[in-house]
């Protein structure tokens, strides 16, 4: 029942208050939630709503300041909304990077069972594994609807800014995030290393990325109306990158991205990696065939009881033994039975889950192989006293059971020597060794030829049987012998009402399960072996009842032998059936129908405009594709969907390697029809390049290219390379850049092409050569009369591109030009000069995609005369393009203006815009020490210039562009004798210092005698006194 009790929140502390009692999973379910106001969590200590299964009213409300950063996985506001909840109208601003494991992060909800209605998410969602801004898993029963997402969101596997992994259904979402635009510099040491876990030295990472989306990161769910405006991706780093989603095998509908893609591999605007949705049917030869058999064996067994009342208890011991084997049998069939119709690694999620099932099976197969040992060892005393019986009563008989005794002998070795060696787990990728099946067949020769000497000892023995006191015991028995059939009988009706044996992906377990059957058989060929020894029948009629019975369950072990011999065939071809094609219109599996991408694709392998690849993915070797030789039973057929369909790009597409497609990089399987393809697709270094795909070995139909192409080898306007079928293509499209094997259908074909149609003067359809009726040539007219032509093969588009955006397009007729009015300027860019890659706009044929180009400004031109050193006379300074050149003329034949006039220059400066240039002159050096006057100006005009001396250069500033230069000495004294005169009036200024130095000391000298001089008079004169 819907939620009927009210639960408002108007304040912080309420809202805790409900988040504690969300943590019992019972007590919101009957909630009806209404959050009154915003609510700011930066203050308190929040940890999460654990659980939630009512209904939860944002009312248009912001939650902020969500910071959560403690340690572990399964974080968001929400950790875990239930398949009966929902959240609606809710505003969250925050940042969610926990340390620790960190998978399972989303803004909303960690994981999503119920539905996210009208929610939008604003900040940082930091993680390792399924990271969204919404929900990290949108899981089976989830649903996702009018929610977005804006901020930055990181992790390494299942990226994406509304769910990390969707198992459920996402619809009118869309991302402004960025996605994984960062990259850690993770490096990879000694420490780092584990023998114990290495499989393969290629799997050992430093660093990788999977499946990063603008949507969701992994989806196998539904996808609806939903769009991305986010950067996603970092260049060079990241498997399956997409603008929607990273990997898909679900359905996904009408959806657009407009953002810029960047990755390492398969990269797509739309979907980086499409796989298959694939279903395993299991063929008659391998269920149905020994169902049928083993009911057949199951009728006789009953005859035989019908006629048989009476028996003795010998048989009845014999046959509580085939009960055992019987069980055991029953079990293995009702396992393989149940295998066949569960389902297995969805999708094909990874080959290293596929072995971990391998090792849980061998397990399970050596508890079963324990028992049958045991079996065949009760078995063989048995034998032995049956031999013993048989040898007191006739010599002929004691013979043959001896060599039927040895047969069985040997053929158990060889059995329990098989059986040992599986449950050792001797087996490779799910596929039983050469070795284990020569034993098993060695073992079956030796049985069957035991069986043979067991029914001529038979007929000699029923008349000694007959007079046995152990007869009855052998009438009894039979009822036992019911009981066993009635188990097989139950057995096969089981095996019988079971559904349709499909699973999806692959389960090795399976392989496992049929040898424990096949052990299971031949425990009861063991017992029926020993039956034909001790059984004596009343009757003809009984005597034959066994005879079939013996027969027919040889035929069943025959069947099962065979089985095991066919595993040795690793022909995985014959094992997939793509039914793309068939299904196309029908399946909602393994789909992308009506989605468009505008933005920009650049990667180094596998790089569509659409997907970047349609294939099978080795998670093993991301670097690789996966092959399923020797892991699939051989009566199985793998039935795969990869549909792409009514599909637009008009994005460009970069790839630095192979492979590189307006709407798929690489097909290696699926349909893909009624998409068209525009923009320009490239690769720098590699080859496979096409219109619609790189490569192709499927089926492309009725796909429309107008594209300009550029590349190595292998480029085409509909497939670069293909040895699958081209029908029904048309393509308008011009090569800028090829090598070899080039077409404007295909660039190189081994397959099958029918009805493709093109337009262009020079290009042949495939490889020079074009092919009436399978690539031909059509006049432009008959291209638009095609049906279902579309619109923008009606005009030539011409793209302006600055930074990866259009900022003007103009449009014209067929063969018509543009006006040059009409042609936009290059952006100005500071220190940089810009132009458009291409300025060709004159009788156009096809769609131009031309970009600004810039380059840094040469800031000095110089002139080609040179002095001395092989120095330039003249240099001008300023902001050039690279094709720019500065004239210089001497003018030697001119009266001089000027007394002392030494040379006269014409220059001529592009013009770069700039009002004013810096004029550098050199002088020869003969002149090194002569001053200069300059003069500018023209028509014998002129005006002395300032100069200042710069280097071995002469600066002088002009606002002319066609100007002349005259440079004149000016007149003044010797360097010689400036230095001589400088140096008389320093000894001048000496040698007055130093008279004027000695005639202050003469006057001192006399100053002292005077006054010695009056000293002494002073004294005589007291003498006197």
């Amino acid at each position: 029942p819907p939620p009927t009790v009210v639960v408002q929140i108007t304040n912080t502390e309420e809202f805790l208050a409900f988040a504690k009692n969300c943590s019992l999973d019972s007590w919101s379910q009957d909630k009806l939630v209404y959050l009154k106001t915003d609510l700011n969590l930066a203050s308190v200590e929040f940890d999460t709503i654990p659980t939630f299964g009512g209904y939860f009213y944002g009312e248009g409300h912001t939650i902020t300041g969500l910071y959560m950063k403690t340690e572990g996985s399964n974080v968001g506001l929400f950790k875990y909304i239930q398949a009966s909840g929902r959240v609606e109208n809710l505003r969250l601003e925050g940042e969610l990077s926990p340390i620790g494991t960190q998978n399972v992060i989303g803004g909303i909800a960690a994981k999503n069972d119920g539905s996210i209605y009208h929610c939008s998410f604003k900040g940082i969602v930091d993680g390792n594994e399924m990271i969204g801004g919404i929900a990290g898993i949108n899981g089976m029963t989830g649903l996702i609807l009018s929610c977005n997402a804006e901020g930055s969101m990181q992790g390494r596997h299942m990226v994406g800014g509304i769910a990390g992994e969707n198992l459920g259904v996402i619809r009118n979402c869309s991302n402004k995030a960025k996605i994984n635009t960062e990259t850690e510099e993770n490096k990879l040491s000694l420490a780092d290393i584990n023998l114990e876990n290495i499989t393969s030295f290629s799997t050992m990472e430093a660093s990788d990325v999977t499946d990063i989306g603008g949507i969701t990161g992994y989806s196998i769910g539904e996808i609806y109306s939903c769009s991305n405006d986010g950067v996603v991706g970092y260049p060079h780093v990241g498997y399956n990158i997409g603008g929607i989603a990273g990997r898909q095998s679900g359905y996904m509908d009408d959806c657009t991205n407009y953002g810029a893609i960047y990755g390492r591999k398969d990269a797509g605007g739309v979907v980086g990696q499409m796989e298959p949705y694939g279903i395993w049917n299991y063929s008659e030869s391998t269920v149905a065939k020994l169902q049928t058999e083993i009911s057949v064996l199951h009728s006789m067994i009953g005859n035989t009881l019908d006629d048989a009342d009476e028996t003795s208890s010998l048989v009845t011991n014999q046959l509580n033994v085939i009960d055992v084997h019987a069980d055991a049998a029953k079990t293995a069939a009702d396992s393989l039975a149940d295998q066949t119709g569960t389902l297995i690694n969805e999708n094909v999620k990874s080959v290293n889950e596929l072995s971990n099932r391998i090792h849980e099976s061998i397990g399970t197969l050596a508890q079963i192989t324990t028992k049958a040992s045991g079996a065949l060892t009760t078995s063989t005393k048995a034998i032995g006293n049956i031999y013993e019986f048989t040898s007191n009563k006739n010599n002929g008989i004691n013979n043959h059971l001896d060599v039927a005794h040895q047969k069985n002998k040997e053929g158990v070795e060889k059995l329990k020597h098989a059986l040992e060696q599986i449950s050792n787990n001797q087996v490779s990728g799910g596929q039983i060794s050469g070795d284990v099946i020569k034993e098993l067949t060695g073992a079956a020769d030796d049985f069957t030829q035991a069986a043979g000497e067991f029914q001529i000892a038979f007929e000699h023995t029923q008349a000694y049987l007959q007079d046995n006191p152990d007869f009855k015991s052998l009438i009894e028995s039979s009822k036992s012998m019911a009981e066993c059939t009635v188990s097989l009988g139950d057995m096969l009706i089981t095996l019988s009402n079971k559904p349709k044996i499909t699973f999806y992906g692959v389960d090795d377990t399976y392989i496992n399960t049929r040898q424990a059957l096949s052990s299971s058989m031949s425990g009861l060929s063991d017992g029926m072996n020993q039956l034909n020894e001790i059984i004596s029948v009343e009757s003809d009629v009984l005597i034959q009842d066994f005879r079939d019975v013996n027969d027919q369950l040889l035929l069943v072990f025959d069947l099962m032998s065979n089985a095991v011999l066919d595993a040795k065939d690793d022909n995985i071809e014959r094992h997939i059936e793509d039914i793309s094609e068939e299904e196309a219109e029908n399946t909602m599996e393994g789909k992308v129908c009506g989605c468009g991408n505008h933005g920009s694709v650049e990667a180094d392998i596998n790089v569509g405009g659409i997907t970047g690849s349609m294939m099978v993915e080795n998670d093993y070797d991301l670097e690789d594709d996966l092959s399923l030789s020797g892991k699939v039973d051989t009566g199985a057929k793998y039935m795969t969907t990869c549909i792409l369909m009514k599909c637009i790009n008009n994005g460009s597409v970069v790839s630095k390697k192979n492979c590189a497609g307006g709407i798929v990089g690489k097909m290696e399987l699926g349909y893909l029809s009624n998409s068209y393809g525009y923009g320009a697709i490239s690769s720098s270094s590699g080859d496979y390049v096409g219109g619609i795909a790189g490569y192709c070995e499927t089926t492309i139909n009725s796909c429309w290219s107008k594209v300009n192409l550029s590349g190595g080898n292998d480029i085409g306007g509909i497939a670069g390379y293909t040895n699958g079928i081209l029908k029904n293509n048309y393509s308008l499209i011009q090569i800028r850049d090829g090598k070899e094997y080039l077409g404007a259908i295909a660039g190189c074909s081994e397959g099958t092409l029918i009805g493709n149609y093109f337009v262009h003067d020079e290009l042949a359809g495939v490889d020079k050569i074009s092919l009436k009726g399978k690539a031909e040539p059509v006049s432009y007219e008959q291209l638009l009369a095609a049906p279902m032509c579309p619109m923008p093969f009606s005009v030539m588009r011409v793209q302006f591109i600055v930074d990866d955006e259009v900022i003007k397009e103009l449009s014209t007729g067929y063969g018509e030009s543009l006006n040059p009015a009409d042609i936009p300027l290059v952006p100005k860019r500071e220190n940089a000069q810009g132009s458009w890659s291409d300025e060709d706009f004159e009788s156009l044929t096809y769609d131009k995609q031309i970009e600004a180009v810039y380059k840094e400004y040469v800031t000095t031109l110089a002139g080609i005369q040179m002095r001395d050193q092989d120095k330039p006379v003249i240099l001008v300074e300023g902001q050039f393009h690279e094709k720019d050149e500065l004239i210089v003329d001497q003018i030697r034949n001119e009266k001089d203006l000027y007394a002392g006039q030494m040379e006269r220059w014409h220059l001529v400066i592009p013009n770069d815009g700039l009002k004013e240039h810096m004029i550098r002159y050199r002088a020869p050096d003969s002149e090194k020490n002569q001053e200069f006057a300059f003069y500018l100006g023209k028509d014998n005009t002129f005006r002395k210039c300032d100069a200042t001396l710069s280097g071995s250069y002469l600066l002088i500033q002009t606002d002319q562009n066609d100007i002349e230069l005259i440079i004149v000495r000016e007149k003044h004294f010797p360097i010689g004798y400036v230095i001589a005169i400088i140096l008389c009036l320093i000894c001048f200024a000496l040698l007055l210092i130093y008279l004027h130095k000695t005639k202050n000391h003469r006057h001192k000298i006399r100053a002292e005698k005077k006054i010695e001089k009056e000293r002494e008079n002073k004294l005589e004169i007291e003498a006197v006194d």
